[in-house]
């Protein structure tokens, strides 16, 4: 494990708390979250996420996540949400409160 993660893991018993799946995705969760208040915007929490901030591309990660949360919400029968259908250089328009109060209500 790195080390820039390690302090994450403090509030669940340390390190070692990583390798438990449900502790591994609550820090995931807030390490994303911090990602997007960061970034101002869903699409480019995710490039800081995957480390591609200050990179001309993120090899499609933020479109994959995207796709894939538009995949798993059709699979359970919600409807699109609006940012995940928009196309990338508009789903940056959202403002800011509601894609905090999307990433809140995907918790």
């Amino acid at each position: 494990m790195t080390s820039v993660h390690t302090d994450k893991y403090e509030s669940f018993g340390g390190q070692h708390a990583a390798f438990d799946p449900v502790t591994n995705l609550k820090v995931g969760v807030k390490v994303l979250k911090e990602c997007i208040a960061r970034a101002g915007s869903i699409e480019g929490g995710l490039r800081y996420y995957v480390g591609a901030a200050n990179l001309p591309s993120d090899g499609g990660y933020a479109a994959k996540v995207l796709a894939e949360h538009q995949r798993l919400r059709q699979g359970v029968g919600l409807q699109a949400s609006p940012l995940m259908t928009a196309k990338s250089d508009e789903a940056t328009k959202v403002s800011h409160a509601q894609q905090v109060a999307l990433a809140n209500s995907n918790l």
